[in-house]
């Protein structure tokens, strides 16, 4: 008799909706949100990250259903700690310290304070 470790399972399907020949791992994909919900029920942060980095052969605009969506800044006065991605609905209390360095008035000191600061810089005040 010949016995053999490997059993074949006829009934299998492919999986359509991942093709692992799209991933390319050396792909430059933006950093942008623009979210999409691929087929395998999972939200990508855009559809760059969806096919060269999980292969995802077809998605739809937007995340998936289940993924809620909420303010995600710490700092806001309607944080959701429950949220997975920024919907942009986050409030701010008015800004009523000597907090100097807090240009875009979020309450915090941060890098867009530098980059709105940098952002002026050499322009003709009148």
């Amino acid at each position: 008799m010949n016995w053999s470790a490997i059993m074949v399972i006829a009934d299998c399907e492919p999986n359509d909706c991942i093709d692992t020949t799209l991933i390319d791992l050396n792909a430059v994909c933006y950093d942008l949100w623009d979210p999409v919900c691929g087929c395998d029920g999972v939200t990508y942060s855009n559809d760059c990250y969806a096919i060269n980095f999980a292969g995802v052969t077809s998605f739809t605009p937007g995340p998936c259903n289940d993924v809620p969506g909420g303010c995600t800044y710490i700092q806001a006065l309607n944080y959701q700690p429950d949220a997975s991605w920024d919907d942009g609905s986050c409030l701010f209390a008015p800004c009523n310290s000597d907090c100097t360095g807090d240009i875009d008035g979020d309450s915090s000191v941060t890098v867009n304070d530098i980059l709105q600061l940098l952002g002026n810089f050499g322009s003709i005040c009148q």
